[in-house]
């Protein structure tokens, strides 16, 4: 993941949990706790979107790409499972 991409909804980018996982590591128990349960709280499936302009005039909606600034956890997640689909 890139490490300063776009802020999620909850206000953190990837960085910052790489920068303090000695302190929050064990505290990011969501991720395993998803895994064993398969739920997951709704706070972190949020997703913010937005929409970036293309021209420095936009007129229509075409002049804009609509991005999604996702909860760096909810991230962590897809990448697992992406990792272990594409292996299996």
């Amino acid at each position: 993941m890139h490490l300063e991409k776009a802020l999620g909804p909850d206000r953190y980018n990837t960085l910052f949990y790489q920068a303090n996982w000695k302190t929050i590591g064990k505290a990011v128990t969501v991720v395993q706790s998803f895994f064993a349960t398969g739920k997951l709280l709704k706070a972190i499936n949020h997703t913010f979107v937005t929409l970036i302009r293309k021209t420095l005039s936009p007129s229509s909606s075409v002049d804009y790409i609509p991005i999604s600034c996702c909860n760096v956890l909810y991230k962590i997640i897809t990448k697992v499972i992406n990792k272990h689909v594409i292996r299996y």
